[in-house]
């Protein structure tokens, strides 16, 4: 049996050879009996993240209040006359009007402004009439109305007694009057976004005024007609007709009450019709300038000699030529681009 190692270094075994002098032995590599270790510290414990408080939302400006800016000019409108309306909002919005339950077209000149024309008709009641704005801020529900109260005041119209040739008294029916209102009518009601007149309007021929704008009629048979809606001025046949202002001709046809009829399109709203011609020199698309000739004066339709009879009209409101020959129009804005 083998000896330990530690007593054959000592003293070697019973029978085992004695290592000579010269025989070096490797002493074994000994476990020291105890290393002093440093304890490895330990890890400090990682606080938990702080959590970061969200940011705080800016508050949102408040938008000024949107309020109204609204006036007219003339301040008191006659009855058969045509007021000009201008409106202003403090923020941008839509801008709507009615005047005495007739919608207005407003004309916008940037986001706050707009200004239209506000015709009276000759039979609007007289007194405070109701004009209703409303204002629809521009991306949001924000809508603001007001209720102003437009002076109207009476206009004095006298009557007129017509007897008329036997061949043209059946043109009063009342039927046939209506049949060809209603066929012309939605051309008066036509809103060209942009205005084509410059300045005050001319008279379209030289002659004598035979009846006002206005007037009642009363006819031979003691039947009262409507209010005259246009001015009617006498001249010989054939004398030309010219167009008092620019625009755009959207009507040249015969008809049976107004005879050989002219209407032009002069923006906004505005129309200006030309009656009981014998000749019409223009057709539906010409644009036609101040100046320009339209036709000559007659006597067809439902007329007691030669004349021209002329109409102007807004939104199909009949209103009072004079005021259009003496209120500086051209003045007013256009639509911007």
């Amino acid at each position: 049996m083998a000896c330990l190692l530690g007593a054959m270094l000592a003293a070697g075994c019973a029978g085992s050879p004695r290592p000579s002098p010269s025989s070096e032995v490797t002493p074994a590599l000994s476990t020291p009996a105890a290393v002093a270790l440093r304890p490895t510290p330990s890890p400090s414990p990682t606080p938990p993240p702080t959590a970061t408080p969200p940011p705080t939302a800016t508050p949102s400006p408040t938008p000024d209040p949107l309020v109204l800016s609204v006036r007219w000019e003339p301040a008191q409108v006659r009855q058969g006359e045509t007021a000009v309306l201008w409106v202003e909002a403090t923020r941008p919005a839509r801008l709507q009007a009615i005047f005495d339950g007739v919608d207005l077209t407003l004309v916008p000149l940037d986001g706050r402004r707009a200004w239209g024309l506000l015709p009276v008709p000759v039979w609007n009641p007289v007194g405070e009439r109701p004009l209703v704005i409303t204002a629809t801020a521009a991306g949001s529900d924000d809508v603001v109305q007001e209720v102003m109260r437009v002076p109207v005041v009476e206009a004095d119209f006298p009557v007129q007694h017509l007897t008329l040739p036997p061949d043209r008294a059946s043109l009063l029916d009342p039927e046939l009057v209506r049949a060809e209102w209603e066929r012309i009518r939605p051309i008066f009601e036509e809103v060209t976004a942009q205005r084509l007149w410059e300045g005050a309007f001319t008279w379209p021929i030289t002659g004598t005024l035979t009846t006002d704008f206005g007037t009642r009629r009363q006819y031979q048979d003691g039947r009262m007609g409507g209010q005259h809606a246009g001015l009617d001025i006498a001249a010989p046949e054939g004398t030309p007709v010219y167009a008092p202002a620019a625009g755009r001709v959207v009507f040249s046809d015969d008809v049976l009450v107004r005879g050989k009829l002219i209407i032009v399109d002069h923006g906004l709203g505005l129309h200006s019709a030309y009656m009981h011609l014998s000749k019409r020199d223009v057709s539906v698309g010409d644009l036609v300038v101040p100046g320009q000739k339209l036709g000559e004066v007659g006597s067809t339709g439902l007329s007691t000699g030669p004349h021209l009879h002329w109409e102007m009209r807004v939104y199909a409101v009949a209103v009072n030529p004079y005021q259009w020959m003496r209120y500086p129009w051209g003045e007013l804005p256009r639509r911007p681009p």
